[in-house]
């Protein structure tokens, strides 16, 4: 043999040796491992017991807070033709409370209470897709415990003035319909 044979053949023979250390060097000794838990167990205990202590305290100064949901069904009502129809579209109705229910109610209340604008229980008016719940609109109001009252009024104002207005576009689809009804009887 050559010299360039054997050290090929050492070559391959030291990374052989290299592979083999390489792999004995990535296993995890298990003892060891309990060893080190064993050896920091104060250690552990004591950051377990400090995360513990912090995270009762800053549970106990957080303010307490319920989520208030209503749920309205916007009406419906037979027209001539003996189908269904809403009284008012599911986009009218959003932009009614918004825009115009809501801000009147707040308004009130502010005169009527000691609250001010900001004081005051925000209220999310959500109207989901059709396919997904019908023809309800969802009001939901997330507030501290002594706002109960408060946030009742918003929605029971919110739910009269929407039936107020219900009533009367009703009152005249209903005068509509009998003035057609009669139309027909003297034809």
């Amino acid at each position: 043999m050559d010299e360039k044979e054997i050290s090929v053949q050492q070559q391959e023979k030291n990374k052989n040796q290299n592979m083999a250390s390489d792999y004995h060097d990535d296993e995890i000794s298990l003892i060891d491992l309990m060893i080190a838990l064993k050896r920091r167990k104060w250690l552990i205990a004591g950051v377990t017991i400090a995360c513990l202590i912090a995270g009762l305290a800053f549970w106990s100064t957080q303010s307490r807070q319920e989520c208030y949901v209503t749920s309205i069904e916007i009406g419906r009502y037979l027209n001539e033709n003996n189908e269904t129809e809403r009284i008012e579209a599911r986009e009218a109705v959003e932009i009614r409370l918004r825009n115009a229910i809501l801000p009147s109610l707040r308004n009130e209340l502010i005169d009527n209470t000691e609250k001010t604008l900001n004081g005051l229980p925000k209220v999310n008016i959500r109207v989901p897709e059709e396919e997904d719940t019908g023809d309800f609109v969802f009001l939901k109001s997330i507030t501290n415990p002594n706002d109960k009252e408060i946030v009742g009024s918003l929605h029971q104002g919110i739910l009269d003035r929407l039936s107020e207005h219900h009533e009367r576009r009703f009152n005249i689809y209903k005068q509509q319909f009998s003035f057609l009804t009669d139309v027909i009887k003297i034809l």
